[in-house]
C-alpha cells in the first residue's frame, strides 16, 4: 500500500471535520507560544486555525515529499509561515530553538517515537513545549490504524513514560473525546468501518463533537478516543 498516498485522502476526507479540527486548534494553542513548529502538518488545515486564533509565527513542516508540495501551495501568501522538509528524528534547528513543538496525529506513526521526542527537545529553547495529540487506548487499535501506518495507540502510562525518558517535564496528559471512545469501538474495531466524508461524519461535527468539547472542557474524562501530551523542557536547559 501507498502510506503516503492514502493518508493525504483521509487528511482530505477529514478537511469537512471543522468543529473537531477547531477544537484541537484551541486545546492546542496556548502552548504555541512565538516561534513555533508543527511537525506533520499533513496539508496545513491545523496551522490554518492556529493563524485564525492569533498566532503571528509558525513555521510547518513534513517528511513527506507530496505534502510539502501542498504546503508550499497552501501557505505561497503567507510571509509569516516558513515551510520546512523534516524528519523529526532528525530535526535541528537554526537561532535560538522553537517556543513549541506540535504534533497532531503524527507520534503515532513513528517506529521509533522517542528519537522524535529526543529530537524536539534538542530543538526546543528552554520552557519551550512539547505538544502531541494522538490517538488513545490499544484497545481500540483497528484495521483502519494499522492502513494508514500506526505503531502504537497511547494511554496515560504510555505518555507519562515517553516524556519522563526523553528529558521533558510533565503539564498535562489528558484523554479527549470520550464519546468519539465508543464511536471508535464500534464503527472501527467491530464493523471494521474505513472514514470518509459522509453525512453521517457531517451530523457528528455539527452536532456530537460541539457537545463533547463543552462538556469535556468542564469535566476531564477518564477515557477518550485520543489522548493529548504536554511536556516541557526544562528552563535550565
Amino acid at each position: 500500500m501507498d502510506y503516503d498516498l492514502y493518508q493525504t485522502e483521509i487528511l482530505e476526507v477529514a478537511q469537512s471535520a471543522a468543529n473537531y479540527r477547531k477544537w484541537l486548534a484551541r486545546l492546542t494553542y496556548p502552548y504555541l507560544g512565538d516561534n513555533p513548529l508543527e511537525f506533520g502538518s499533513g496539508i496545513g488545515d491545523y496551522a490554518k486555525e492556529w493563524l485564525q486564533l492569533g498566532c503571528r509565527q509558525l513555521t510547518v513542516s513534513e517528511h513527506s515529499p507530496t505534502r510539502i508540495t501542498v504546503l508550499h501551495d497552501q501557505f505561497l501568501n503567507s510571509p509569516n509561515v516558513t515551510v520546512r522538509q523534516i524528519d523529526i528524528e532528525k530535526i535541528t534547528h537554526s537561532g535560538s530553538g522553537y517556543s513549541s513543538i506540535v504534533s497532531l496525529n503524527v507520534i503515532e506513526h513513528l517506529e521509533n517515537d522517542g528519537a522524535a521526542l529526543r529530537g524536539a527537545l534538542d530543538a526546543l529553547t528552554p520552557g519551550g513545549y512539547f505538544v502531541a495529540f494522538t490517538p488513545a487506548f490499544p484497545l481500540l487499535m483497528s484495521k483502519f490504524d494499522k492502513a494508514v501506518g500506526h505503531h502504537r495507540r497511547y494511554t496515560k502510562r504510555t505518555a507519562r513514560a515517553l516524556l519522563e525518558d526523553n528529558g521533558f517535564d510533565i503539564v498535562k496528559i489528558k484523554y479527549v473525546n470520550s464519546v468519539g471512545w465508543f464511536a471508535w469501538l464500534l464503527g472501527m474495531r467491530i464493523l471494521k468501518i474505513t472514514p470518509r466524508e459522509s453525512l453521517m461524519l457531517k451530523i457528528w461535527d455539527k452536532i456530537v463533537i460541539p457537545a463533547v468539547s463543552k462538556f469535556e472542557s468542564w469535566i476531564t474524562p477518564p477515557f477518550g478516543q485520543s489522548i493529548l501530551i504536554v511536556g516541557q523542557k526544562s528552563i535550565k536547559g
